[in-house]
């Protein structure tokens, strides 16, 4: 049976391969971790515009948006990057539905996470859902991302 794979499917199989090995062969100096990124929705702006809501019914977020991330994660990508806006009103970066139900539970990855640059300052700024950015840890819920890229530098998160 010919299975047809999405070219974004295809290139992020050959660049994770290509990166990390395959095996991933991360201890070896001439490999490097891969990231799949943005993790999920980033492709469908609302009106085409970086940084804005997507609206993504969920058989189409599972029909057209998993597949490729999925694939990245059944062949041992190393880290995700969180897309920085939000998905149906929800932002990503602070999501249990995305980051903990479907990315970590349901499709099973269990690689490090980290936010985009600035991500927990938008929750304030943009997302209007926290109060302030003192507060990475409270800001991310629970802890889903190992790595806050904050607009003052980044530091590990260990949730």
């Amino acid at each position: 049976m010919l299975i047809k794979k999405k070219i974004a499917t295809v290139l992020g199989d050959a660049l994770i391969k290509g990166y990390q090995g395959f095996p991933a062969e991360l201890s070896s100096e001439l490999r490097v971790a891969a990231t799949m990124k943005h993790f999920i929705g980033y492709g469908a702006p609302r009106n085409g515009q970086d940084r804005t809501t997507s609206h993504i019914p969920d058989r189409q977020l599972r029909q057209y948006h998993v597949p490729s991330f999925q694939n990245a994660v059944d062949i041992g990508v190393a880290t995700v990057m969180e897309c920085y806006n939000d998905v149906n009103g929800e932002p990503v970066v602070a999501s249990k539905k995305y980051l903990k139900d479907l990315l970590r539970d349901e499709m099973g990855y269990e690689g490090m996470m980290v936010t985009d640059y600035g991500e927990i300052n938008d929750l304030v700024t943009g997302h209007h859902t926290a109060e302030d950015t003192y507060h990475p840890k409270k800001n991310n819920r629970e802890g889903y991302a190992n790595w806050i890229f904050k607009q003052q530098g980044c530091r590990p998160h260990r949730p």
